[in-house]
């Protein structure tokens, strides 16, 4: 690979786990930066660690960490790693809508109604439909269990 910087900018998931792994970065540039501000998850982060300490790659700079809120402790110790604490969505006007989307996804759940911003596959896995309905998630079930008939000590 002849870039001098990647940027990962990709959905997470089983496609994408670990798209960069000892491999990919075996096969870039000493001189490459690799930035990501996508999933954690689309990084190896052994992988990156192992190829700082080989200095196959000259730096990264993370925004997103594979088992967040957790940093693997490798990367702490280099002075060529940027580490931010997953501010790429830090505006007033995204975090306003962040709020807005969880507050219609609770509704959506107590209404027994598709959730939002849930890729196509997630919601069909976890929500079949139902006769022209979709089924509620596993959770509510046990939470109006809960509520109908709480435990008593």
């Amino acid at each position: 690979v002849t870039s001098d910087v990647i940027t990962l900018h990709v959905p997470g998931g089983a496609e994408t786990r670990h798209l960069i792994d000892r491999k990919a970065l075996a096969r870039m540039k000493r001189s490459a930066l690799l930035v990501n501000t996508s999933r954690g998850s689309v990084i190896d982060e052994d992988a990156l660690v192992w190829a700082l300490k080989e200095r196959l790659i000259a730096g990264a700079a993370l925004d997103v960490y594979e088992h967040e809120p957790s940093i693997a402790q490798g990367l702490l110790a280099f002075e060529n790693v940027v580490l931010a604490p997953h501010l790429g969505s830090a505006t007033r006007e995204t975090r306003t809508a962040m709020a807005q989307l969880a507050v219609e996804n609770v509704l959506a759940v107590l209404d027994g109604r598709r959730l939002r911003a849930l890729p196509d596959a997630v919601q069909r896995e976890r929500f079949p439909p139902r006769r022209g309905r979709p089924a509620p998630p596993p959770s509510r079930a046990r939470c109006s269990a809960r509520a109908r008939s709480p435990r008593r000590r």
